[in-house]
């Protein structure tokens, strides 16, 4: 859902962050970087950013932190084993696989 030109996440997502809406997420926005994954979420605000990171941190415990209009994820071993399950076969460059 968009308001006012921003994406917006329903309040459901960030208490009930599970593997597959991440993979969900990942299939759409995901790239490998270092050692790491991005998520890009530059149509969210900075305040949707931030509650996202903390949800991942908090229901998937995966360090998860904003830099650049980006969720990074520096340990894409950990962020992998956690989504691959819900991947398509399609979309596993993403991840580097």
């Amino acid at each position: 859902m968009f308001i006012n030109g921003k994406r917006v996440i329903s309040q459901y997502v960030f208490t009930n962050m599970s593997p597959p809406m991440l993979a969900f997420l990942a299939m759409q926005n995901a790239h490998t970087h270092g050692p790491g994954v991005r998520l890009s979420v530059g149509l969210f605000s900075l305040d949707e950013s931030a509650k996202l990171a903390l949800s991942i941190t908090k229901n998937l415990q995966l360090e998860c932190r904003i830099s650049g209009g980006k969720l990074y994820i520096p340990n894409r071993t950990a962020f992998v084993a956690i989504i691959k399950p819900f991947f398509h076969p399609s979309q596993l460059y993403r991840l580097g696989l």
